[in-house]
């Protein structure tokens, strides 16, 4: 009888054992999540939409941004990491959590040192989508490929619009955005800057190709949910509206070395010493009645050797901020790189957009010329022309 007793306890143990050791781990609900962090702490997926996610993959000081699109028959990666093991452990997570394989994935640039990444993919058995150009330039094999603006894209799906409004320079610089009208959203390229980032370094090309590319996403989808791919921020139409902002910035910024100065960005005294060094003199003056709603406001002149720099405080302000920089010394420059003692030719060159200030000459070489961005003179660059140099720079904001 105790024998019996030991093999049924034996029986039942095996049996429990058994039980547990076949048990599947449970699978995450993925309905109450909206954040999914991996072990190592350095990739971090964001739930965007209903079937839509935000994957960052930190990497010492620097982070890389992309998409992960649910579907019926899988899992759309857009621009995967960048480096083989991160991508491994953002796929294993992917498996984890949402019980799937990634069986498509989408390059917005150049794929380069992310070979191994794509092998990587293409091993596992994804469909991999790369621009045209990219696989044309690079000799890229067992790839598919789509060209911006021409052609819709089926990826996970949904139906994705690659946009492109720079159609010129390298590979590097074509920044493709993508348009998911399904979900209202656009994957925007790094020509978006979003309010809450600090913008280390501005886009490679210059403010007017920055700006068509701009101009040409707000026009295409004027109302999108956006998220910028190198940063990972997540906004809407403001996006739009503080990256114009930061142009204008950029158009109505004067150089002096390496110091920028930029309008209406506020300045203390002693910061303009240091750049400047001891000023000549010092004057200031409170606007009057016919100074309308200025009234009270406050206008402090430096003048320095060939320079003259005014800052201004509303009334009962207590900051100062740039409203003009008047020079004739060579060592400021604007932002497209004209310095005085440059040529009208090459004013011309960099400024086609500058117009003659109507005076009493016609010759062209001895003229003002104006440059306000379409600001109708709010923000202004003048340049004085005299025998074809330009002998003055001003920089000039009006109180409006």
């Amino acid at each position: 009888m105790a024998r019996l007793s030991r093999l049924l306890t034996v029986l039942i143990l095996t049996l429990l054992l058994s039980a547990c050791m076949s048990a599947e781990p449970p699978q995450p609900d993925l309905t109450s999540l909206d954040v999914i962090n991996n072990v190592e702490g350095d990739l971090i997926i964001r739930r965007q939409t209903e079937d839509i996610w935000v994957y960052t993959a930190y990497r010492k000081e620097a982070s890389k941004n992309g998409l992960l699109v649910e579907s019926e028959s899988g899992i759309g990666v857009i621009d995967p990491p960048d480096n083989l093991d991160q991508a491994e452990r953002l796929n294993a997570l992917i498996e984890e959590y949402f019980n799937a394989k990634v069986n498509q994935v989408l390059w917005t640039g150049r794929i380069m040192s992310r070979q191994p990444v794509c092998q990587f993919y293409q091993n596992e058995g994804a469909e991999v989508f790369v621009l045209e150009a990219v696989s044309v330039n690079e000799g890229l094999k067992d790839v598919s490929v789509f060209r911006p603006n021409e052609q819709g894209l089926n990826f996970a799906d949904k139906l994705l619009q690659p946009l492109c409004f720079r159609q010129d320079g390298s590979l590097e610089e074509l920044h493709v955005s993508l348009w998911l009208e399904e979900s209202q959203l656009l994957y925007a390229g790094p020509n978006l800057i979003s309010p809450d980032i600090k913008m280390i370094m501005t886009p490679v090309y210059e403010s007017l190709t920055w700006e068509t590319i701009v101009n040409g996403l707000a026009s295409a989808v004027p109302a999108p949910s956006i998220v910028v791919t190198n940063t990972g921020a997540s906004g809407g139409v403001e996006i739009y509206e503080h990256t114009k902002s930061l142009i204008l910035e950029r158009e109505f910024t004067l150089n002096y070395g390496t110091v920028k100065l930029p309008l209406r960005t506020a300045f203390e005294d002693e910061e303009l010493l240091s750049i400047f060094g001891k000023p000549e003199k010092i004057e200031e003056s409170i606007l009057g009645i016919g100074a309308d709603t200025f009234i009270g406001s406050t206008i402090r002149t430096f003048t320095f050797n060939k320079s003259q720099v005014s800052l201004f405080a509303p009334s009962g302000g207590e900051k100062f901020w740039l409203s003009s920089v008047i020079s004739k010394d060579p060592r400021f420059s604007t932002s497209r790189g004209i310095n005085v003692g440059e040529s009208l030719t090459l004013l011309m060159l960099k400024y086609p957009e500058a117009e003659p200030v109507p005076n009493e000459e016609t010759d062209p070489g001895n003229m003002d010329y104006i440059y306000d961005h379409g600001t109708q003179g709010e923000y202004a660059l003048f340049f004085e022309v005299r025998a074809g140099v330009i002998d003055e720079i001003s920089l000039i904001y009006t109180l409006r």
